[in-house]
């Protein structure tokens, strides 16, 4: 069941933009998010696996298996795949274009060390690290923002 979990969190965030997150229960978020699925056109549910399929091989090609994963330093040993971090990276993938998901692959090293800068990351105590943002509470609306848009302006980064 925890893969079919992933699956979902991403396609909330697919059809409801994180930045217009505002649910203060995570668990319902989803379960109206499987409703609005189940009464989704045959068109709308190819266009969904097509973006899904389009992150799931970008990612591949990046992190290969480390993607989703935490990642404090680049020799460390895999860690499990994180949800918070799949549904971030997966989600972001998604919103490019061929030639951009191309320049990240080429980038992949810079792309993985800014990650890696970015779980150490320090912030000032009014705003959630991007490492706890994936870690606990990962339904927060602060938290929910505060990953995408840290993955969000990573990769803008790397792309510029």
């Amino acid at each position: 069941m925890a893969d079919r979990e992933f699956v979902l969190r991403f396609l909330a965030f697919v059809i409801h933009p994180y930045s217009e997150y505002k649910a203060t229960e995570f668990d319902s978020f989803l379960s109206d998010v499987m409703e609005e699925i189940n009464g989704m056109s045959e068109e709308g549910l190819s266009d969904l696996k097509q973006k899904f399929s389009r992150a799931m091989k970008a990612a591949s090609k990046i992190f290969g298996n480390d993607a989703f994963r935490k990642r404090y330093r680049a020799d460390a040993s895999r860690s499990l795949v994180n949800k918070a971090l799949f549904e971030s990276w997966a989600v972001n993938l998604s919103t490019l274009d061929d030639s951009q998901i191309q320049r990240l692959i080429e980038k992949k090293e810079q792309l993985k060390e800014k990650f890696v800068r970015l779980m150490n990351e320090e912030t000032p105590l009014s705003e959630p690290r991007f490492e706890s943002s994936i870690s606990q509470g990962t339904g927060d609306t602060r938290k929910v923002k505060r990953r995408f848009s840290a993955i969000e302006k990573l990769i803008r980064e790397v792309l510029e």
